[in-house]
Parts: structure tokens; sequence; C-alpha cells
């Protein structure tokens, strides 16, 4: 603001000084150019005027005092166009021999010319003219000084501040645009690094899942086995020992799972994919998943039976995941919602919307063509916003168990068959899953 004010005082004043000056030049030049032009006029009117009287003079120097008429009628010759005059012939003694008056504005400005004979001065011409048009003449010189004045004032002025001021607009949009654009670098970079650092991870995580997935297996299987014999053999157990066996199986349930999501995830085969109903693949799901007393379950599709072309494993393996997840989300009941139906290819292009996690270059759904959505809502407590985009990395979860690569391989599953997985969620209202798959033959 300082510089900007400093500026605008700068241009203010050269401005302010240039106009003075281009003021002051007009008139001023007009005056001494006019007066100039106009005491030559008169000096040489004075002359022409004493030679013509002097001749007279001397033609009859004792009586030509009395020649009135005839030095009225030289002094009253004027040249065509010429400026108004007053001519007076005076004698030594300052007394009027002769004159030509016209009645003048003052002030007046007088020219003198003596009248000799034989080279003695007899007597003298005086010739005056109004100052007044040469005044009047810079007065209007003046005012259009003025006006040129303050059209330079304003044109140096404002001008020069317009193009200050719009560079300085530019340098400021140019300012955002590069601390955007610096912005923008520094967070590319740093998803960058995040996702360098994720492969080496997942690399990393990838090599002992494959050298030890068999090894922990293997006396996986032999403790679960263990577990089912104790319940066979003792089947008097007190609640304790029950509770315990259970939770034993519960755990070993759980470690088997984590070690198939591992595996799963790295080593997802070309899907072998055949035309499925619809109904048929939700139904084979749901009997797969265990859903609680407490959330109600209800299915839709449409009347007209319709098939997708998928691998009814993989995609059997996506839906009950999405279940499971769905219930996990409603630990104290709640209402569950799949529902199927039909839908053109041109409404699921990648809109870009903020509102679902959608990845641009992920989706292989051709266009114009039809497709069939099949959506699991539940009634949770929904997902923050600020984990939106972050549901489908591998490794990331909320949940206080699982390592976070179910909806990872449910996406790779899904775009292996030609679809894709969006999702919607708001706090307290729950969140909806919805894959979208090519439609069968």
């Amino acid at each position: 603001m300082n510089d900007r004010n400093r500026v605008i005082r700068i241009t203010t004043a050269i401005a302010g000084a240039v106009a003075v000056v281009v003021t002051l030049l007009m008139p001023l030049g007009y005056f001494l150019i006019s007066y100039r032009h106009m005491t030559g006029s008169l000096e040489t009117e004075a002359e022409i005027n004493s030679r013509i009287i002097s001749e007279l003079v001397n033609a009859n120097p004792d009586m030509w005092r009395y020649e009135q008429v005839r030095l009225e009628e030289l002094l009253a010759r004027r040249p065509s166009g010429g400026a108004q005059e007053t001519r007076r012939l005076l004698d030594l003694d300052g007394k009027t021999v002769a004159e030509s008056v016209t009645p003048l504005t003052p002030p007046l400005l007088r020219e003198t010319r003596d009248l000799k004979a034989a080279g003695v001065t007899v007597g003298r011409i005086e010739i005056s003219r109004s100052l007044f048009p040469l005044l009047a003449g810079t007065g209007a010189a003046a005012l259009l000084g003025l006006g040129i004045g303050l059209t330079v004032f304003v044109t140096l002025r404002v001008l020069p501040l317009r193009a200050v001021f719009r560079a300085e607009e530019e340098l400021c949009r140019l300012n955002e645009e590069l601390e955007l654009k610096v912005e923008e670098r520094t967070r590319q970079l740093a998803e960058a690094q995040d996702e360098l650092v994720q492969r080496e991870k997942l690399a990393l995580l990838g090599m002992i899942a494959a050298g030890m997935g068999n090894e922990l297996r293997n006396p996986l299987g032999v403790m679960s086995n263990a577990v089912y014999f104790l319940q066979s053999v003792q089947p008097d157990a007190t609640e304790t020992v029950k509770e315990y066996l259970e939770i034993i199986r519960e755990e070993i349930d759980n470690s088997q799972r984590i070690i198939s999501d591992l595996l799963d995830y790295y080593r997802i085969t070309t899907p072998r994919t055949a035309v499925v109903p619809v109904d048929a693949l939700i139904g084979e799901s749901l009997a797969r998943c265990s859903i609680p007393e407490n959330i109600r379950l209800r299915t839709e599709t449409a009347e007209m039976p319709f098939a997708v072309r998928v691998d009814s494993i993989q995609m059997g393996q996506v839906l009950r995941n999405l279940v499971t997840n769905a219930v996990q989300a409603m630990p104290d009941g709640g209402s569950l919602r799949i529902r199927a139906r039909k839908v053109q290819g041109t409404r699921n292009e990648e809109r870009g919307n903020k509102d679902l996690n959608l990845e641009p270059r992920t989706s292989n759904l051709e266009p114009c063509a039809d497709f069939v959505e099949i959506s699991v809502k539940d009634t949770g407590e929904g997902i923050a916003p600020e984990n939106m985009t972050k549901l489908f990395q591998p490794l990331f979860t909320t949940k206080s168990r699982g390592i976070g690569l179910g909806l990872a391989i449910s996406r790779k599953l899904i775009e292996a068959n030609g679809g894709r997985i969006e999702v919607k969620s708001c706090l307290g209202d729950g969140t909806t899953f919805t894959v979208t798959l090519p439609v069968g033959g």
C-alpha cells in the first residue's frame, strides 16, 4: 500500500508539473508572439507615416502646421484590414496639429516618431493602438491552455497509474497462480512420496505374504483342527472352557482371513467370466454371510430377471465383503438393503464428482452400453469425509481389527471384471456402495 501511494504521489506531481507548464505556455507564448507582432507593425506604421509627413513638412517648412485638412487626410489613411489606431501630429510644444481619432479601449500601446525638416525636429507623430484585443486573445489562450493542461494532467496521471495498477494486478494474479502451482506441485510431490512409500510397504508385504502364507496356514490349520477336536470330545465342558475355545476358533479364523486377504491382493487371477443371473449371485453371496437378527435385510431386484457377465467366484467375494462391512457398521442393528437394476453406460461415465470416490482412468466400462448396478446400503454411522478418498487404498482401515485390504481387493476384482465401484456416505445417515457391472448376454 505504501509503494502504491508513493507511485500515486510521484505520478501526480509529474503530471501536475507538466500540466502547469502546458497551461502557462499557451497564453504566455500567445502574448509574446502577438505583442511582438503588434509592436513591430506599430513601429512600421509610425516610420512610414513620419516619412510621408516629413516630406510635406520639407515642402513647406513654415506653413505646414496650417495644412490641417491635408494632414488629417494623410493621418486617416489605413491599410486594408489594419488594426484600429489613433494618430496625432504634435508640434514641439506638444500641441495637437492634426489627428485621426478612433475610440480605443485601454490599455494602449503608443509609438512616436520625430518629424524633421532639413534635419531639424519640428514635431512628432504619435500612433496608439489598444492592447485589449491582445489581452482578450491571451485570456482565450489561457482558457484553452487550462483545458489542455487539465487534459494533459488527467492523461499523464490516469493512464500511467492505470497501466501500473494493471501491471500490479497482473503480477498479483501471476503470483497467485504461481502459489497455486507450487501448492499443487507440493501436493503432487507429497502424494507421489506417499504412493512410493505405500508401494514399498506393499512390495515388502507381498514378499512376506508369499513367503510365509503356507508356513502360517499350516499351523493355523492344525490349531483349528485341535479346537474342533476339543469341542467334539468335551461336549460337557464348562461354559468358561467353551467360551475360550470359541475365542481361539474366532482368532484362528481371523488370522486365516488376514492371510487370505494378503495372498488374494497379490495373486488376483484373470477372471473366468460367464453369464450369471443377478438374483442368484446375490442369493449365493448372502447365504454365505452371517447377518445378525437385529439387522433387517431387504433385497430389491427387477421383475424381469437379468444377468451379468462376470466371474461368479470373484463377484461373490466382493458382495460378501460389502455385506460384511455393512453388518460391521451397524453393531446396534439397523437396515441392510441390496438392490439391483439395469442402467445405461453413459450414466456411469467418470464425472469427477467430489461426493463419489471415483478415481480417473480406473474404469473399464464401455461407453453407450447396458450395465447392472448392485448397491449395498446400510444405516450405520457413515464414513468421515476425510476418509472417503482413502477407502480403496491398501492397508487403510478404521477398524480395530483387520489390515484394510478388503475394499482394495474388491476394487481390483471389480475392475478385472470390467466394472467399477462407487461409494456415497453421510455421517449419521449410512453408506451406500454401488457396483456397476457389464450386463450378460
